[in-house]
Order: structure tokens, then sequence, then C-alpha cells
């Protein structure tokens, strides 16, 4: 009789156990599947990091060409002015 309690009782306790093991598996395969997601964000986060220092290295560069660009222009000007200057004078000459 004890054997058959025993058994009954394990079967019973199987029953009970059965689903909250199916629930712990699916907990697993979920936390899994997160992890590989955050991973794949975490990899992507670095790509977009790199991608952001890229651009801000390019962002640099370019405000040292358009300010070398300023210095370019402003002697185009004061060498057009002396140019329009000299011009002046030739055609007071004449």
């Amino acid at each position: 009789m004890d054997k058959e309690l025993i058994k009954v009782l394990s079967d019973l306790l199987d029953e009970k156990l059965t689903p909250l093991k199916n629930d712990l598996k699916n907990i697993n395969s979920q936390q899994e599947e997160n992890i590989a997601i955050l991973r794949s964000l975490e990899h992507k986060t670095d790509i977009n990091k790199a991608e952001h220092d890229k651009l801000f290295n390019d962002i640099a560069k370019l405000s040292g060409s358009v300010e070398n660009m300023r210095k370019d222009l402003s002697a185009v000007e004061v060498v057009t002015a002396r140019n329009m200057e000299n011009i002046a004078q030739l055609k007071l000459v004449k």
C-alpha cells in the first residue's frame, strides 16, 4: 500500500510539475532569443558609433577646408580690389 501511495503521489507530482518544466523550457528559450537580440543590438551600436566617429572626422575636415576657402576668397578679394584700383589709375592717366 505504501508503494501504491508513493506511486500515486509521484504521478501526481509529475503531472503538476510537467507544466512548470514546459514553462521553464519556454523561459529558457525566450531568454536565449533575447540574448541573441541583445548581442545583435550591441553589434549594431558599435557599427553606428564607428559611422558616427567617421562622420565627425569628415565634418572636421570639411570645416578646415571651408576655413581655407574663406582665406583664399579673402585673398582674391584683396587682389581684385588692387586690380580695380590699378585699372582706375590707368584710366585716369589715359
